[in-house]
């Protein structure tokens, strides 16, 4: 199993294990200014291709896992505001923010 220290690409994604859960703040480009809790697996195992075609696994914790979590919903059909904690969901206001200074 390899980890990972810079650029990942992975081909085909699909997560084999998850181990622990975290509750992450996460927000994505598909939905800007939104943010919200939402729980993901503290750990994954992932299997895919790298770049030439090689069949990897990748074991991933903390943000790496949140982040393969993430992208894989979207390769799924979901997005994160399909997995927020009630009531958890905020919208930053940038043009408010400059009002303020």
């Amino acid at each position: 199993m390899k980890k990972e220290t810079g650029p990942v690409t992975l081909i085909n994604p699909h997560i084999v294990k998850e181990e622990g859960k975290q509750t992450v703040d996460e927000g994505c480009l598909s939905f800007p200014n939104q943010f919200a809790k939402i729980v993901r697996p503290k750990k994954v195992v992932v299997e895919a291709l790298d770049i030439n075609g090689k069949k990897i696994k990748i074991e991933a914790e903390g943000l790496f896992a949140q982040a393969i979590s993430h992208e894989v919903d979207h390769l799924n059909g979901e997005v994160f505001i399909d997995k927020i904690i009630p009531g958890t969901l905020e919208t930053y206001n940038p043009e408010e923010e400059k009002k303020k200074k």
